[in-house]
């Protein structure tokens, strides 16, 4: 009886490894933006700009019924028409990696822009803030990925999410972010300044034990030159 019991037990296991791997490949591994500073100062003047985004996704298992490749079907038309799509396969793992444009702009403008063009997320600028928000747009596509499989779908934010910052402004300009990652380290708060040409690449960590998980990434820009930080980072580590 006990080894029946085991063996039950050990099935289900298998089962349950084998469900929570298939569902982690339905969140992405990563997502890239790349945002310049005259981006955001163009934004301010009621302009909807269209920000580069890289989105990779990962899965576990073989894929045997091409399931990415049928999610990008039907994935296309909530995407920029210049979207590329890459698809590849590891020993262990398949990866998906989308190219496509998110529309940044202040919340008029976006609105507007949202009503002519299906997208999948967006960047709010509010004052000083550029936010990260997904559109009501993925609970249809999930709708649509449901009847492929019942348990394909996309969840937002990614376990990753990077915003990298480059400057090709005249003036220098601040900005700031909270329980982030630089160049492998994490900190509490990061401050800092960035001249003509410098960048930045701020990572945050969305992970189940991470607060963006739960709330969407954002980062302040000062553009009314407010912060006053010295030419080196001013930062608060966690360490």
């Amino acid at each position: 009886m006990n080894y029946v019991i085991n063996c039950l037990k050990y099935k289900l296991s298998i089962i349950l490894v084998f469900f929570l791997i298939f569902l982690a490949g339905c969140k992405p591994d990563d997502m890239e933006f790349i945002i310049y500073s005259s981006d955001f100062f163009n934004s301010r003047n009621e302009k909807v700009i269209e920000i580069p985004v890289k989105i990779t996704f990962s899965s576990f298992t073989q894929d045997k019924d091409n399931m990415f490749e049928k999610g990008v079907e039907a994935a296309k038309s909530y995407l920029s028409p210049d979207s590329t799509f890459s698809i590849s396969q590891g020993n262990y793992s398949k990866f998906l990696v989308i190219k496509t444009k998110f529309p940044l702009g202040e919340s008029d403008s976006i609105n507007e822009y949202l009503k002519i063009n299906s997208r999948l997320g967006y960047l709010i600028v509010n004052e000083n803030e550029i936010t990260f928000m997904p559109t009501k747009k993925i609970k249809e596509l999930n709708s649509i990925l449901s009847d492929i499989d019942l348990f394909l779908d996309l969840d937002m934010p990614a376990r990753k999410t990077r915003f990298r910052i480059i400057s090709d402004s005249e003036e220098p300009f601040g900005i700031t972010a909270y329980s982030i990652w630089v160049s492998k380290a994490p900190y509490l708060k990061l401050e800092k300044k960035l001249k003509k040409r410098d960048e930045i690449e701020i990572l945050f960590k969305g992970g189940d034990d991470s607060i963006w998980s739960q709330i969407n990434p954002k980062i302040l820009f000062d553009s009314n030159n407010f912060l006053k930080v010295d030419d080196e980072t001013k930062i608060e580590s966690l360490f």
